[in-house]
């Protein structure tokens, strides 16, 4: 059974930003709603375990995700190679378009289900899927957008203004 699902995002960073972000293990981790790992292979591969629960079945997986037809810093293509191949097979097609000081990211993604997965429900596994990549992107957006405060953050430096009681204070 194959679900189709995409979706269009506003994140708070420049074009550039995101994409280093979508390529940073330690931000993907903090992002993916049950991640306990995500460890960077090379430029194009990494590895992640990840807990999914989906209405009475619930399952870690561990797995390979490759990216590929890559053109920095405007798209490319996700793929999920093993792990999950008993249960899905996922590919996902993201593409990143500046828009003044934010990234519109969109993406098409497909699910190949097999397994117990398709008893479940293809609605139900399309709607938690959808749900898990606003959630992501959520997270994300926030991620981004408190590196852009601090960025942008100027530091406030306190300075002592001396005190007409002070000895020898000249005001």
């Amino acid at each position: 059974m194959a679900i189709e699902s995409s979706g269009e995002y506003r994140i708070p960073a420049r074009q550039q930003q995101v994409w280093d972000a979508l390529s940073d293990p330690v931000v993907l981790q903090a992002c993916i709603v049950g991640c306990s790992r995500v460890a960077k292979i090379s430029d194009t591969q990494m590895v992640a375990t990840v807990a999914v629960a989906l209405g009475p079945i619930s399952a870690t997986f561990k797995g390979t995700v490759a990216l590929t037809n890559l053109s920095v810093p405007i798209t490319y293509t996700l793929k999920e190679q093993g792990g999950a191949a008993d249960l899905a097979r996922i590919e996902a097609r993201v593409s990143l378009a500046e828009d003044q000081n934010d990234t519109v990211l969109k993406y098409v993604a497909t699910v190949e289900i097999s397994g117990k997965l398709p008893g479940v429900g293809g609605l139900l596994v399309q709607t938690v899927s959808e749900m898990s990549a606003d959630d992501f992107f959520a997270e994300f957006s926030r991620h981004l957008a408190a590196t852009r405060l601090k960025e942008t953050a100027v530091p406030v430096v306190a300075v002592r203004t001396p005190s007409a009681l002070e000895p020898g204070a000249v005001l």
